[in-house]
């Protein structure tokens, strides 16, 4: 007796939402893993539900070539969630759950099933406060869940090491692990039997941990929410707290959102009453501005000290060095720094045109050089940017952080003398004031009939059309538009860009 299933299959695809029919000796799980025939190569699949023999057809139905995984790797419920995230970023359905899902080669004998479970609604949270206090109020968040599981997103590697670190000594190393697509297969096989078993109490990685099979998922913490590091690049280009976000609405998943400073997209929600807002301490550090052309040296109180001071990328080393009169100095870049930062403390950042964040760097003071020259075409975009850095300079900086500019910038001096969400509320209502176009997704259409796309296109949207490629920008209310598997189809290729 043979029984019929729909199966997603690793393959794109024309058709946005498909799934193939296929036949087994046996009943299958939904979820389970298997191996089909597609197009004369061999490819991963996951089974879907059960389904009647269908009607003669002109072809043949072909049977499942082996059984991977009997127990489901993916439960009904996160299959629903993938075909919205399907819908949502305008990418085929099987492809996007095996982008979910952990390294296949991987996988332990029995796997775990990412699946997510009914919870009582709860308002996400935006936790404002330096580094410090955040990973602080994370700990007490995970210390008062003793029986769940969390999750928390960093959005680079090098900021999962330091906070593997840190929460190894306040709550255990045994009750912390990494799940990233860095590990080995070992190690990423013992760890998801370690989760499976509810051994661990959190679970840290960077954006892809978000789908991680924990069993008992109590909360998720996504720190520094609007990093570029949480967008997903490949198909479906997802960005993980849109994910969040999504995952609070569906099953009631508690969500904590941890920020220096909040970014304006956010400011919506906050007015709507959707996520709830808690500062940590008063920052009473201020920041000094200092109006003067090639001071530099004056500019730093550690001169008298063997002044010690790291230079980010792109600065003019040579003419720093003369200032600093042979005084030593390192360069910070990315991913290493030719300094030896445990054995020689950093005094000074010297913060140049370019600046890269390390947060688990601890500095005494920190300049900022020319930076009427970082706003030299001011806009209000610009500005934001500015002030939001040096919002997130503030927390690594011991005494002080000097601003140091040819002329004055008055709108930077008077924004950086209030509190950041008194700042951040200011320029969303200048933003509407100016009628600037709201929170939009930019949508890539690549395809050889750019006529019929674009008829596809509601009118009123802002495109550009160039190549073979249209550009165009939805309302966060009008992404995805009704006939999008019908636009999918004309397509070639659809990138979903998220608002940043």
């Amino acid at each position: 007796m043979s029984y019929y299933f729909r199966v997603y299959v690793d393959a794109r695809t024309k058709n946005l939402l498909d799934s193939y029919t296929y036949k087994y000796n046996t009943p299958l799980k939904v979820g389970a893993l298997v191996k089909v025939s597609f197009n004369r190569r061999t490819l991963h699949g996951i089974v879907g539900e059960e389904i009647k023999k269908p009607p003669t057809t002109t072809y043949k139905i072909a049977t499942i070539k082996k059984v991977l995984s009997a127990n489901p790797l993916i439960d009904r419920s996160a299959i629903e969630f993938c075909r919205w995230m399907s819908h949502h970023y305008g990418a085929p359905l099987g492809p996007t759950i095996f982008n979910i899902l952990p390294k296949l080669t991987a996988l332990p004998a029995d796997p775990p099933a990412i699946s997510w479970h009914k919870q009582e609604g709860e308002k996400p949270t935006l936790y404002i406060a330096p580094l410090s206090k955040r990973l602080n109020y994370y700990s007490q968040l995970i210390n008062n869940t003793p029986r769940g599981q969390t999750i928390l997103l960093m959005p680079t590697y090098r900021l999962v090491d330091f906070a593997l670190t840190y929460f190894a000594e306040v709550i255990g190393a045994e009750n912390v692990l990494e799940l990233s697509d860095r590990l080995g297969i070992l190690k990423t096989r013992r760890n998801l039997s370690w989760i499976k078993h509810g051994k661990i109490k959190l679970i840290i990685g960077t954006r892809k941990t978000i789908f991680a099979p924990a069993l008992l998922l109590q909360r998720i913490i996504i720190d520094s929410p609007t990093n570029f590091g949480y967008y997903n690049e490949q198909t479906p280009n997802y960005r993980a707290d849109d994910i969040a976000l999504a995952l609070n609405r569906r099953f009631g998943t508690k969500l904590v959102l941890g920020d220096a400073i909040p970014n304006i997209e956010y400011y919506s929600f906050i007015a709507s009453g959707k996520v709830l807002v808690k500062s940590g301490a008063k920052n009473e550090k201020k920041a000094t501005l200092i109006w003067q052309q090639n001071k530099l040296v004056k500019s730093l109180s550690y001169t008298s000290k063997n002044l010690r001071a790291i230079i980010t990328p792109y600065a003019n080393h040579d003419s720093i060095k003369e200032l600093l009169d042979g005084q030593e100095t390192g360069s910070l870049s990315s991913p290493a720094t030719n300094l030896d930062i445990p054995k020689i403390r950093p005094y000074t950042l010297l913060a140049t045109k370019k600046i890269l964040d390390f947060p688990d760097l601890w500095f005494d003071e920190i300049l900022i050089s020319d930076a009427d020259k970082w706003l030299s075409l001011p806009s209000h975009d610009a500005s934001y940017d500015f002030i939001t850095l040096v919002w997130r300079l503030w927390q690594q900086a011991r005494e002080q952080i000097v601003i140091q500019s040819e002329r004055s910038i008055p709108l930077v001096e008077k924004l950086l003398s209030q509190r950041p969400t008194l700042t951040y509320s200011t320029f969303y209502k200048t933003r509407h004031t100016f009628k600037l176009p709201p929170v939009t997704y930019e949508i890539k259409l690549v395809g050889k009939s750019l006529e019929k796309i674009k008829q596809l296109l509601p009118a009123q949207l802002a495109v550009v059309v160039e190549n073979n490629a249209i550009t165009a920008y939805f309302p966060r209310t009008m992404w995805p538009p009704k006939n999008i598997e019908e636009l999918y189809r004309q397509c070639e290729k659809i990138k979903v860009n998220p608002p940043s």
